[in-house]
């Protein structure tokens, strides 16, 4: 009997081990080029069990800092409130006063005439509560890139890689095993993208879904790629190079939402220079390398069975997923330049895939002024 409870805990022990650490623990390089202190590690399938408690996580974070850190602190400063906006006309708190002894309360409560005072909210303030939900949206994505942007900053150049010369991307390829800060920055990262491309189609669409999709779909079969071909390094390098647009970027709309116009420009500019330097001028000198400088340093990979890791029909994939990524940011640095010139113009910074209404003159009023003309 002991002996069958000692099979049942090792057996849920062992499977619930790879959703909580690494799997395929190996023996280091005999001279590892990189984190020689590392714990080594294989790839397989039971890496999948670690993307997928790492989503978990995500969702679990996504939902803190958005609801319990953005969203007070949007509320806050828009609205003076951590709960948000809660309207009370004068007239209305005065008839809850004379109503309740002359005490008030918040609306729901009858006022003079036995009714109950509706909440009334001017369309500025309901644009305003839009931009708290997408202000908080933004923040968590702030918050993600730059910690993950720092952990790959911290990655590639503990690599014996060099920005300024790529060819150290294939200098003693294939790199395997991987060591552990590596392994876990990839999985890391395939789980945030595929838990991305999930939110993206649950939530209302924007105008750009399609291209969104597809960004998120050839982003994860890159990771996928990468990993499985032991093109982590340059993979890691792309990776670093477009999660820095993508903290600028959130940074622009929470300004913006904010109502801090000129800083929002400010940092749109910013935004705009970062992706042209790296999502066209460094990502374009990568494909380079992995277009033509790879054939010439790793000429066994078009020799068939000679054991090389990437095949020909493997390299022309690889590249025509990174062509298609950069096709797809061509069309997105169209749309950004479109709103740079609005800028120049005098015009504010606006995200042009975005649904949201912009209130009419006409409703930049106070809440009791709009309150009165409707008594009318």
């Amino acid at each position: 009997m002991s002996s069958t409870f000692q099979w049942h805990d090792v057996s849920l022990s062992t499977l619930i081990r790879p959703f909580l650490q690494l799997s395929y623990p190996t023996a280091p390089p005999a001279n590892p080029d990189s984190f020689p202190n590392a714990n080594y590690y294989d790839i397989g399938l039971l890496d999948g069990c670690f993307i997928i408690s790492t989503m978990a996580v995500f969702a679990v974070l996504r939902e803190i800092v958005r609801l319990h850190i953005m969203t007070p602190f949007a509320n806050k400063y828009l609205f003076g409130n951590i709960n948000g906006y809660q309207y009370r006309s004068t007239k209305s708190r005065k008839a809850n006063g004379n109503a309740n002894g002359g005490h008030t309360h918040a609306n729901g409560h009858a006022n003079g005439n036995g009714h109950y005072a509706a909440r009334r909210i001017s369309a500025r303030n309901r644009v305003r509560e839009r931009n708290v939900i997408r202000f908080a949206e933004q923040g968590w994505a702030l918050v993600y890139y730059t910690i993950w942007w720092c952990f790959g900053v911290y990655i590639h150049f503990s690599l014996p890689t060099s920005p300024w010369s790529l060819d150290h991307l294939w200098i003693g390829y294939p790199h395997n095993p991987l060591p552990g800060p590596l392994k876990v920055y990839y999985l890391t990262q395939c789980a945030f993208w595929i838990h991305q491309l999930l939110i993206v189609n649950a939530e209302a669409r924007r105008k750009d879904h399609i291209q969104m999709n597809a960004h998120h779909v050839i982003t994860i079969c890159l990771v996928f790629a990468s990993y499985h071909f032991n093109l982590t390094r340059v993979g890691c390098l792309i990776l670093v190079l477009m999660d820095f647009c993508d903290i600028v970027l959130p940074l622009a709309k929470m300004l913006r939402y904010l109502e801090f116009s000129f800083a929002c420009d400010v940092a749109f500019v910013t935004f705009l220079i970062s992706w042209f330097l790296t999502r066209h001028i460094a990502f374009i000198l990568i494909l380079y390398s992995t277009l033509i400088r790879f054939p010439i340093l790793r000429p066994k990979a078009f020799i068939p069975d000679s054991g090389e890791p990437v095949t020909a029909k493997m390299y022309y994939m690889f590249n025509a997923m990174l062509i298609a990524l950069q096709v797809l940011m061509c069309t997105w640095f169209t749309a950004i330049i479109k709103i740079a010139w609005a800028v120049m113009r005098g015009k504010p910074a606006e995200d042009t895939r975005s649904d949201e209404e912009l209130p009419d003159s006409s409703d930049d009023e106070p809440d009791d002024k709009l309150d009165e003309k409707k008594r009318q």
